[in-house]
């Protein structure tokens, strides 16, 4: 049996590290991380700072369920039909599916404090003056996810993206209980799932690494 993580072994080491507990949350840069800076505060007198707890706590939980997930394809790529563990494997998909609850949990305050905001009106001119294209040149970006991200930027809606991330986490949701009971029943997980899922937690991610990505270019 090979030990090895397979093709899944770099993203997975790198998502494992960057979901490690609290420690994380004063060093957050990964997923939406300085997007809080489009709003200033509240009608409700919650500040940036608030609004940041919640994307990180989301980024913490998000990237934790992508990490769990991503151990349940090591298990496929090290295993095989013939030596699978589907109990493990459905105790690692349910761990998945708390941890992704719990970024939905956060998206929800977010959205609901970002819905209490006004924009920032400086930021909000440099997101609509920003050069998009240019930035994926110069930095090789996915221009397909990218495409996401402008759309919403481009005019300064920074809710726009909480929006779509909040909307991918349901989306995978789905996809994550198919396939754990799938593997409940005692079956070997149908790959087509496993890639789509995979394909979607990776575009999250990129979704909201990107817009770290901008924000941190003009500020």
């Amino acid at each position: 049996m090979r030990k090895n993580l397979g093709y899944f072994g770099p993203l997975f080491m790198f998502l494992m590290v960057i979901s490690m507990g609290t420690g994380i949350y004063q060093y957050a840069y990964i997923f939406a991380n300085f997007s809080e800076s489009g709003f200033t505060t509240t009608t409700t007198g919650k500040s940036e700072e608030s609004l940041s707890t919640y994307i990180v706590n989301g980024a913490d939980s998000f990237t934790t369920s992508y990490s769990t997930f991503l151990a349940v394809l090591n298990r496929v790529e090290t295993s095989g039909e013939t030596a699978f563990d589907p109990d493990g494997s459905a105790i690692l998909l349910e761990q998945a599916l708390t941890a992704l609850e719990k970024a939905r949990s956060a998206y929800e305050s977010l959205l609901k404090a970002a819905g209490e905001a006004s924009y920032n009106p400086l930021v909000v001119e440099r997101l609509m003056s920003f050069d998009y294209a240019g930035f994926q040149q110069q930095k090789g970006l996915n221009p397909s996810i990218l495409k996401i991200v402008e759309a919403e930027l481009c005019r300064g809606d920074t809710r726009g993206i909480y929006v779509k991330i909040y909307t991918a986490f349901d989306d995978i949701a789905k996809r994550l209980r198919e396939i754990k009971a799938e593997v409940e029943s005692g079956r070997f997980p149908v790959l087509e799932n496993l890639w789509r899922t995979n394909q979607v937690f990776s575009e999250t991610l990129l979704l909201g690494q990107y817009t770290s990505e901008i924000f941190l270019a003009i500020l």
